[in-house]
């Protein structure tokens, strides 16, 4: 809320239309694995670090695409916000879906340097983050101790 409240009333100020920072909620999709397990869903640590995985890259996901659907639509203060462009935030979460993939079709791409700034840093902590957490994907598919995937004819 502290992030939803103020912009409000600096674009009246301002006399000028601001998006706001309404996609930060999206970071609260973080603690979805503690109330599950409050609810008694996750009972296996194996579950509960699959889902703390899922739900750190679907919110990280949302909200980068909030933040690049406001640069995208404000533009760049020095450019007197003459060089936005009209991208609705379903098409902000396609564009960092197709760059996470990195497949980059074209279609849909940051058109401000903000945005583009943005995309640089986004692909390397993506990159560090892939890395730091393939670690922990691995562990959610090992087999418990005490079975082996040795078996006779193996």
């Amino acid at each position: 809320d502290f992030f939803t409240v103020p912009p409000v009333f600096v674009s009246v100020y301002l006399n000028r239309s601001w998006l706001g920072l309404r996609f930060l909620r999206a970071l609260r999709l973080i603690q979805f694995s503690e109330i599950l397990q409050f609810l008694n869903i996750l009972k296996t640590s194996n579950s509960i670090k699959l889902v703390n995985l899922l739900s750190i890259f679907i919110s990280t996901w949302l909200t980068a695409a909030g933040f690049i659907h406001l640069v995208e639509n404000s533009g760049d203060p020095w450019e007197n916000f003459q060089n936005n462009q009209a991208l609705t935030y379903w098409e902000c979460v396609y564009l960092l879906m197709v760059t996470m993939s990195t497949v980059g079709y074209g279609d849909v791409y940051a058109k401000t340097t903000l945005g583009r700034l943005f995309m640089v840093f986004f692909i390397l902590g993506g990159l560090a983050h892939c890395g730091l957490r393939t670690h922990h994907s691995g562990e959610c598919f090992q087999l418990p101790e005490g079975l082996s995937a040795q078996g006779p004819g193996r």
